[in-house]
């Protein structure tokens, strides 16, 4: 995104950082669960912060794409 570069890394950045280090530190509290609950919850974890990160990206693209006219 050219026209807002600081938002889009900033986006980016967070999204990395919540897709890959929340579910793992998750997964490092030790629960007495079966592997399936845990991967469960790994799932559900990731499908929230997919869900939570969705509208500030869909928020920038509209902001972005649709400033200009041509």
């Amino acid at each position: 995104m050219r026209e807002a570069p600081f938002g889009t890394a900033l986006l980016a950045i967070a999204f990395v950082l919540l897709w890959n280090v929340v579910p793992q530190l998750l997964l490092a509290v030790p629960f007495d669960l079966s592997v399936p609950v845990t991967l469960l919850i790994f799932a559900i974890v990731r499908a929230l912060i997919l869900a939570y990160l969705a509208f500030p990206f869909a928020k920038l693209y509209d902001d972005v794409a649709f400033t200009r006219r041509w």
